[in-house]
């Protein structure tokens, strides 16, 4: 138990002296220096990366915050670059690492998103393939090779709808499966 305390103290007493390091190396830094010029150049800083201007970048007079301004407005140029390329190597451009992992993240997004939209607009013309089969054969069953069960109701619909009217057999409607779309076939008579 004696062991246990000694070593929960010695922990303690470690995490104590580096808390006191990190507040003694934040006593040494410099605090940073407010004056017209820095309240000037922070203003032209937003207005640089607002506007993604880097010619507003050079009148901005503090070196550090005129090359900042430069890399983070060069970012968002080289992102909205990639992404009307849809070319991530165009990231490769941006100097500050955080940007140009999101540069690349966004290209990734985009990517999938388009890739998700074909695949959906893909599976939307076999459906209407299908669909078109369908009525064309007179066939509702031929509805059944569409995965969503919804349009296959509104596939059948569209069929057994048909077929009814032309038949004048509002009786058919039943066939469609869905009791919503039933009533609306039988409405048609």
């Amino acid at each position: 138990m004696k062991k246990l305390l000694a070593i929960f103290v010695l922990a303690l007493l470690a995490f104590s002296a580096c808390d006191l390091f990190e507040k003694e190396e934040k006593e040494n830094e410099p605090p940073a220096e407010v004056n017209a010029d820095t309240i000037l150049d922070n203003q032209i800083y937003e207005q640089a990366v607002g506007s993604n201007d880097l010619e507003t970048c050079d009148r901005i007079l503090g070196e550090n915050k005129k090359e900042e301004c430069k890399d983070v407005v060069n970012a968002a140029v080289l992102t909205q670059k990639a992404l009307e390329e849809m070319d991530d190597d165009v990231c490769d451009g941006i100097k500050l690492d955080r940007y140009k992992e999101n540069c690349e993240a966004l290209i990734a997004d985009e990517e999938n998103r388009l890739e998700l939209a074909e695949k959906e607009a893909k599976a939307s013309e076999e459906m209407l393939a299908i669909e078109q089969e369908a009525v064309d054969k007179g066939d509702y069953k031929i509805c059944d090779k569409i995965e969503d069960q919804n349009k296959v109701y509104i596939c059948r619909f569209n069929v057994i709808a048909n077929k009814a009217i032309s038949a004048n057999d509002k009786t058919l409607c039943k066939e469609i499966g869905e009791e919503n779309l039933i009533k609306e076939c039988e409405k048609s008579f």
